[in-house]
């Protein structure tokens, strides 16, 4: 009588559970260690994520049973009917299998009563919606949304709005970040950087998409927007490696507009961060070549010979330096 229903909504698995009067199922159990490791190989994400599977008490389900035959002991109809299910689900690639999980009424707000009724409502809820969002198209999503407002919590309602959207709109940058890394493998640098445009367009954007952006317009011809998207970067606060290739993007952008002291400031940070990246000093002894201060390239060229000995770069400005001397 007091059997509760469970639906594992994207399988073909429902469970009929029923417990002794009383019992109740003990959120707190089901983030012990030991129930951790059983969830883990469930590929669950924590004891709280089962709220997501409760359909609602068998009582409430009576009208969609009748008639249905029991399965007893002295006529184990679930047992015979396995295997012909597990043939089914073999084929469910074809198309041909209707599971039985879509029978089962599916809200955001359980059944009142049930084995979920002392969990803290707010996780509840916030842990069906999330399933019910898993793979949601934007109509499915509202309807989420209305039940969240319809029972009353606004606030949720929002939160979990936002936290969708933004999941979706990752889910759609990455699949569009890997679609420009595909395009600069094979050699096409105009599609790639057609791509990062649209992903530059998100807020959200990493700062890393800017640096890409950078290259491209360079390799492109596009110096004066390659300087731009590198001080779109540094802006941003970017930090490690992206960090240097902003700086000598940018660097060589000022350099092309004869902003000078902008461009020496960029390839001394990018020397700071990155001494052993002979490209640095390497920029900012040509500027210095070109405003006819040989002794000052000279210095720069020593400074990073002591940093990366052996570099080609900048042996062969070495010499031509030495050459220029006499």
């Amino acid at each position: 009588p007091d059997a509760q229903v469970f639906a594992v909504w994207k399988s073909v698995d429902v469970m009929l559970i029923a417990a002794p009067p009383g019992r109740r199922l003990a959120l707190e159990r089901l983030e012990n260690p030991a129930a951790r490791r059983m969830l883990d190989l469930a590929k669950i994400r924590s004891g709280g994520a089962l709220a997501s599977f409760y359909a609602g008490p068998l009582e409430a389900m009576r009208t969609a049973t009748r008639g249905a035959e029991l399965n007893r002991d002295d006529r184990p109809i679930v047992e015979y009917r396995a295997p012909r299910d597990l043939i089914e689900v073999g084929r469910a690639r074809s198309g041909t299998l209707v599971t039985v999980a879509g029978d089962f009424p599916r809200s955001v707000i359980p059944p009142a009563g049930g084995p979920l009724q002392r969990w803290p409502h707010e996780a509840v809820w916030r842990w069906r919606a999330r399933s019910r969002l898993d793979g949601a198209d934007d109509a499915q999503a509202e309807r989420v949304f209305a039940e969240l407002r319809d029972g009353g919590d606004l606030p949720m309602a929002t939160s979990v709005a936002r936290d969708w959207s933004a999941r979706v709109r990752g889910g759609r940058r990455d699949a569009l970040l890997e679609q420009a890394r595909a395009q600069e493998r094979a050699g096409d640098a105009a599609g790639a950087r057609a791509v990062l445009e649209q992903v530059a367009q998100d807020p959200a954007a990493p700062a890393e998409v800017w640096v890409r952006l950078a290259l491209l317009r360079r390799q492109l011809g596009d110096v004066a927007g390659s300087g731009e998207a590198a001080r779109r970067a540094l802006r941003a606060g970017i930090a490690g490696a992206p960090r240097v290739e902003a700086l000598l993007h940018a660097g060589m952008a000022a350099q092309a507009v004869n902003q000078s002291a902008e461009a020496f400031a960029h390839f001394r940070e990018a020397q700071a961060l990155a001494p052993a990246d002979p490209r640095g000093y390497d920029f900012e002894a040509r500027m210095l070549v070109r405003a006819r201060d040989l002794t000052g390239a000279r210095a720069v060229v020593e400074r990073g010979l002591r940093n990366v000995p052996g570099d080609a770069s900048l042996l062969e400005a070495s010499r031509a330096l030495a050459r220029a001397a006499f």
